[in-house]
């Protein structure tokens, strides 16, 4: 754990139906039409030596199997319980920073931008050594749970946030990085999903469903729309999206594979393999790391922004034995 926390610090989100349970198919070897089809309409999490691998909703099924006839079920994909041993939950979440606000009232402000359909308050934390006040220094943003079970997330930025706290005026690195910026956590992008420990909201996936250039006028769903809506309402020169899993460090684009400008493109590798170097993950453009992803989180935080945006997969589980 403290050695992501390390490697992140370099680099400086009312229905009545639940998410329908999800399985995993492989395409072996697909054509490239039957691959865009696919990745048109279902997520496409990991690139494969012989293939891809697919999340499927258990409703959806049948429309997959139309377009991928020869895909293979994984076995170990079939509905089975995580392990929460040790693991906040989101009301402990919420507790927690509420907690740390008044421990740490010189250096921490809790705020809500947003309230789900389905009444969950969204909540973002501000670090910041003048924290009431709107500085002119740059603004960095971390978000986890987008997916809701990829609940590793949530563990390693509540830990970042900590690490931070506890750590000013002791660790030089780490005050000087709460005195020159201004850091903005939102541990918790997808409640509805968190809180059953359930991937997607209200049966969307929320990092499919961000305009992007290709469809700029895409309604998203509560909680991308409230996170959009705040995050328009700073200037965030830095952000990371967190997920899991795969050991990955991306930038964008993900939409198409074609490479951003030349300049933004080295600085996105620069940052990228710098971590990799580290932390031995694999870094690369999203869309050629694992496939083309319409409507993901750091598109659109670039391309609204030029927001050095990253998504980094951590792990090899969204849920590893705690403490691991």
């Amino acid at each position: 754990m403290k050695f992501i926390l390390f490697c992140l610090l370099l680099s400086l989100t009312a229905f009545a139906h639940e998410n329908a349970p999800l399985r995993t198919y492989h395409l072996i070897n697909p054509e490239a039409k039957v691959m865009d089809a696919v990745a048109e309409k279902f997520e496409v999490v990991k690139k494969l030596a012989n293939g891809y691998e697919v999340y499927v909703p258990e409703n959806k099924m049948e429309l997959f199997l139309k377009l991928a006839p020869k895909a293979e079920l994984i076995p170990s994909s079939l509905p089975k319980s995580m392990n929460l041993a040790g693991y906040r939950d989101l009301k402990s979440v919420e507790a927690e920073l509420k907690a740390l606000t008044i421990k740490y009232p010189e250096l921490a402000k809790l705020e809500t931008y947003g309230t789900t359909a389905d009444g969950h308050n969204l909540y973002v934390l501000k670090i910041s050594d003048n924290v009431q006040v709107d500085e002119d220094e740059p603004e960095l943003m971390i978000t986890s749970a987008t997916h809701g079970d990829e609940i590793i997330t949530v563990e390693v930025e509540m830990e970042l946030i900590l690490l931070l706290l506890q750590n000013y005026e002791k660790d030089p690195r780490l005050t000087k990085m709460i005195k020159e910026k201004e850091l903005f956590f939102i541990p918790v992008v997808n409640p509805h999903g968190y809180s059953r420990r359930a991937r997607y909201a209200n049966n969307i996936d929320p990092n499919r469903d961000y305009p992007y250039p290709g469809d700029e006028y895409k309604k998203s769903v509560d909680c991308i729309d409230a996170v959009r809506k705040w995050f328009h309402a700073h200037n965030i020169k830095g952000s990371i999206d967190l997920h899991a899993y795969g050991k990955l460090i991306m930038f964008p684009w993900a939409y198409t594979k074609t490479a951003p400008p030349k300049e933004d493109e080295e600085s996105f590798q620069y940052l990228t393999n710098s971590m990799a170097e580290i932390n031995k993950y694999e870094a690369g453009q999203i869309s050629k790391i694992i496939y083309v992803a319409k409507g993901s989180s750091a598109d659109y935080y670039y391309w609204k922004n030029k927001t050095l945006a990253l998504g980094i997969e951590l792990s090899t589980s969204k849920a590893p034995p705690f403490g691991a």
